[in-house]
């Protein structure tokens, strides 16, 4: 494929967004956010002691880097379930934009609909989390 003209610019930036994220990968990888982060703890947590749906997000992304999939799951069970399937739904959505420009309504009508449950499941595991007796975090 060559590069059109304008088709450079969305190229570096996906670059450097990589980039990016492989830098803060290798950082999270390498230092335990459970012994002290760079990060502000859950204003969420420390305001009603319940947890959000995304906390443990950082030490579980910590604990999957590392291989240790199990103690992930402990941190934060519905984002290590589902980050494999988002992975690859953001990685299709790029090389769908790329190759052919704009996504077909039925398409953006699709991923709407498989957003909006993403959504409602997210917020049925913040309630079930803080049930009293819920072994995960």
């Amino acid at each position: 494929m060559s590069m059109g003209s304008g088709r450079w610019i969305p190229a570096v930036v996906a670059v450097a967004v990589l980039l990016a994220v492989a830098g803060g990968a290798w950082v999270l990888r390498s230092f335990d956010p459970a012994l002290g982060s760079l990060l502000p703890p859950c204003r969420f947590y420390q305001t009603t002691g319940l947890h959000c749906p995304g906390c443990g997000m950082t030490r579980a992304t910590h604990h999957l880097l590392n291989g240790r999939v199990g103690t992930a799951f402990y941190f934060n069970a519905f984002y290590v379930a589902v980050l494999p399937g988002m992975v690859l739904w953001g990685g299709w959505w790029v090389r769908r934009w790329w190759d052919s420009g704009p996504l077909p309504p039925r398409v953006l009508k699709a991923n709407a609909w498989c957003g909006g449950g993403l959504i409602v499941a997210w917020l049925a595991f913040w309630l079930v989390r803080n049930l009293p007796g819920w072994p995960l975090m």
